[in-house]
């Protein structure tokens, strides 16, 4: 959005109405569901209705407002592909791979509550890259992997992601997660899908501040002394549990998007 989300939120709260105002150059209303409990949440309904156009018929199209349309069409495809390839080229060239940059606060464009940190990942078959993050009080926390142009990694059949709500926490209190091509048998595995290279996303939302000494941290290490990295009585992940995860997994996304 051209204007400052957070504009939005707060004449919505001062006016005591769920209002957004539409400026001269508004073109997009994006609306964004995050789930911390994929079963139990529930998503809204959201419908568009043009005040004072209830059963008045639509204007027939024309060749010029067809062409307007394919136009705006054209603008969407090309300058959201340009605006994500910045995204990621600047992830890439500020951050250093398989590092977590430091937290930063959501300020343009964003979700006002929002803490989050953007980093990529580069790892070889035998490599992977363990994660560690604090627990939090905030209403979603979530780590999931996605390709160089920013898109999610297939998050319906293979295990890509983690909210709060889904990964185990440590006997020392922590998230450990462990970014990897092959399975390393630990509970929060995230799996590459056959991506050498990606990037690495972590959010919060519904939280003002984090403390300063919950930054993540990130270490890449051989796949075969994960385990040594971890604390000692972290369970082993067999494939059978392995498999009644991603079931629980596949379930959890049928109850999002049942179609």
């Amino acid at each position: 959005m051209p204007r400052e989300a957070s504009s939005f939120y707060s004449e919505a709260r001062s006016g005591g109405t769920n209002w957004l105002p539409l400026y001269d150059d508004s073109r997009i209303l994006m609306i964004r569901y995050t789930h911390n409990d994929w079963l139990g949440e529930k998503p809204g309904n959201v419908r568009i209705a043009r005040v004072g156009a209830r059963g008045v018929p639509s204007t027939p199209l024309t060749s010029d407002s067809l062409a307007a349309r394919i136009e705006r069409a054209h603008f969407f495809l090309v300058d959201g592909t340009r605006r994500y390839l910045e995204v990621t080229e600047g992830l890439v060239d500020r951050a250093e791979v398989n590092t977590i940059p430091k937290l930063y606060y959501t300020s343009d464009g964003g979700v006002p509550s929002q803490v989050s940190s953007s980093g990529h990942f580069s790892l070889e078959d035998d490599e992977a890259l363990i994660v560690t993050t604090h627990p939090s009080k905030a209403p979603y926390q979530g780590f999931q992997l996605g390709n160089l142009w920013f898109e999610s990694l297939e998050y319906g059949e293979r295990l890509t992601s983690y909210t709060s709500a889904q990964a185990r926490k440590s006997s020392d209190g922590l998230f450990h997660f462990v970014v990897s091509a092959a399975d390393p048998g630990v509970p929060n595995w995230l799996d590459t899908s056959g991506h050498r290279r990606g990037m690495l996303l972590l959010r919060w939302q519904g939280i003002a501040k984090l403390p300063e000494d919950h930054q993540p941290a990130a270490r890449k290490v051989k796949l075969s002394e994960v385990r040594t990295h971890l604390p000692a009585d972290e369970p082993k992940v067999v494939p059978e549990a392995r498999r009644e995860q991603l079931a629980r997994r596949q379930q959890e996304v049928l109850a999002r998007f049942p179609w």
